[in-house]
């Protein structure tokens, strides 16, 4: 799906929510934003949302209008969504990207994929000496947002040697979910 498709879709969605709000209750609403809206925003997040961090300001915007109506409240949007264990759409997209080098990294991801990331090998200490991946060094403007050039450094430079030995799926995701929640500022990864 292109990323104008999803903002309109939202948008139409938005002014449901804004209805229906007078009529169901914070745990009904919670429910519409995760299969009405939160779905668009988490399908295919890893190919349309990989982006500048102008091009999804519209989508960010529109998703912490949708976190307040679900919550009836204007308090900080950062403590409304990690309340709901909402990512929002910078996060979501780093978390996105980790999945998909976590399934590499198990040899999980399919075999096209397996053969464009190398993990490094050397037998010098370094931080990135233990289940890292090579970084891509010639990064043009149009590559730099592509998961063969963003996938190794965001693996390397978030997530902990803990994480990035865990073997099972479900414990990664888990980890990687709650270690964004609490991660301050995510915009560096988009520039």
């Amino acid at each position: 799906m292109e990323r104008t498709v999803i903002e309109n879709k939202i948008s139409k969605n938005l002014g449901l929510r804004y209805r229906a709000k007078r009529v169901l209750d914070s745990n009904a609403l919670k429910k519409l934003y995760f299969s009405f809206f939160h779905s668009y925003l988490n399908y295919g997040n890893i190919a349309w949302a990989s982006t500048s961090k102008t091009k999804l300001k519209k989508l960010a915007s529109k998703q912490k209008e949708a976190v307040r109506v679900v919550n009836n409240d204007n308090a900080n949007i950062r403590e409304l969504m990690h309340k709901m264990k909402v990512l929002n759409i910078y996060k979501l997209n780093i978390y996105q990207v980790l999945t998909f080098m976590h399934k590499v990294k198990t040899n999980t991801a399919p075999l096209l994929f397996l053969t464009k990331f190398q993990e490094i090998q050397h037998i010098y200490p370094t931080r990135f000496s233990k289940n890292s991946f090579v970084e891509n060094q010639l990064v043009y403007s149009q590559t730099k947002f592509a998961v063969s050039s963003r996938g190794p450094r965001l693996w390397n430079n978030i997530l902990d040697q803990q994480q990035k030995a865990i073997d099972h799926e479900t414990s990664f995701k888990q980890s990687v979910k709650l270690s964004l929640l609490s991660l301050e500022n995510e915009i560096r990864f988009f520039q």
